[in-house]
């Protein structure tokens, strides 16, 4: 399942993605910490660079 995932991250809020797109973005996510989870946030525009 993990092969499987695409990127998500095109700007969208969460109340515009599906719960397969939310419950792959947790997948992807679950042991991030810190730094990493930021930068992957960021990444995929899910929080603003200022």
């Amino acid at each position: 399942m993990l092969q499987e995932m695409r990127h998500l991250g095109d700007g969208q809020g969460s109340e515009q993605r599906n719960s397969e797109d939310k419950f792959l973005i947790v997948m992807e996510t679950y042991a991030m910490y810190g730094a990493e989870l930021a930068e992957y946030c960021r990444k995929r525009d899910f929080i603003k660079n200022k």
